[in-house]
């Protein structure tokens, strides 16, 4: 590794909400922070939550990217947060979608996925690990919190939740129980 080159990593989570996972991820900011031959970027999908301050403090985030963040929400939190603008950009995804034969979801990733250098880490099983899953990079993580019937639940089927890790280079689990239980779904 050349001293002038950094590896630069991008981690994308859906939020970053009050929980154990997420007072982890920003105690592994932390430590990566020290590490000069790092550049760690954050790319919240959904850029609400409680723990936004801490995780600006440790790691560069990324600006909001309004397309991500029409689809990561629900509706009704955008209702709420009065995200009338981004109810309207669902909508257009919606419309793009029903043309193209494609879910909202899948085009507003193909937009807001264009291409990441060196690695990116979906952190957390969730509408990020689905995003990661569509992106093109050098080398993609899925980092696993969950128990494997959880994680088995957000994609409706282990087909479907095969489709989506078949394209990541490393699957971490924070577990050893959750790593064989993960293993035995595969």
């Amino acid at each position: 590794l050349k001293k002038d080159k950094k590896i630069k990593i991008l981690f994308v989570l859906q939020s970053i909400g009050f929980g154990g996972s997420m007072t982890s991820l920003i105690n592994l900011l932390g430590f990566l922070k020290k590490n000069e031959d790092l550049s760690i970027d954050v790319l919240f999908m959904d850029r609400y939550g409680e723990l936004i301050e801490q995780a600006e403090q440790v790691a560069h985030i990324l600006p909001a990217n309004r397309i991500l963040q029409s689809v990561s929400a629900t509706r009704n939190k955008l209702v709420r947060l009065n995200r009338f603008d981004l109810l309207v950009e669902r909508a257009i995804l919606a419309i793009q979608g029903k043309v193209l034969g494609k879910t909202t979801e899948k085009i507003a990733f193909e937009i807001a996925g264009k291409s990441f250098s060196n690695c990116v880490i979906a952190y957390q099983e969730s509408i990020a690990t689905k995003f990661v899953s569509n992106i093109v990079a050098q080398k993609k993580i899925a980092w696993v919190h969950n128990d494997f019937e959880n994680v088995l639940q957000l994609y409706g089927g282990v087909d479907e939740m095969n489709r989506e890790y078949a394209s990541f280079d490393k699957i971490i689990c924070v577990s050893k129980a959750g790593q064989k239980n993960f293993q035995k779904g595969l």
